[in-house]
């Protein structure tokens, strides 16, 4: 685990370990001197532990996509909507309304915008494949 992940994971370590409002989310009752206050703590450690390393997963596992205006990737390789909707499969009435703000691309969408932004080339040659052209 990483620097970063372990200080990500003891913030919220501590930040959901001290949530007053835990009793009241999973219905755990406390009395004072006895092995419930314990039990309470330990429960309260699990899932703080628990929910910072599904956090900190999260969190390392989805890169951060910059969101590219398909108008300006489009502008800069030369071509018109048209051709770009058939060089890289994205439907024409789609990337109009990317265009005009209408829509926005989704995630995975925004991630194969920045691959034609970054290998149009490559990007075009590996769609024409899956046309079989």
């Amino acid at each position: 685990m990483s620097k970063n992940s372990k200080a990500v994971k003891k913030i919220v370590l501590s930040e959901v370990a001290t949530d007053d409002l835990l009793d009241d989310r999973v219905g755990v009752s406390t009395v004072k001197g006895n092995s419930m206050s314990t039990e309470k703590h330990d429960y309260e450690q699990r899932f703080a532990e628990g929910m910072a390393e599904v956090f900190v997963r999260q969190k390392l596992s989805r890169p951060d996509i910059p969101k590219l205006n398909p108008k300006e990737i489009r502008s800069a390789l030369g071509i018109s909507q048209q051709e770009f909707s058939e060089r890289f499969g994205i439907p024409l009435a789609t990337l109009r309304n990317w265009e005009q703000g209408r829509t926005e691309p989704d995630a995975p969408t925004a991630l194969l915008l920045y691959l034609i932004n970054k290998f149009p080339k490559e990007v075009a040659a590996e769609v024409a494949k899956l046309r079989g052209k």
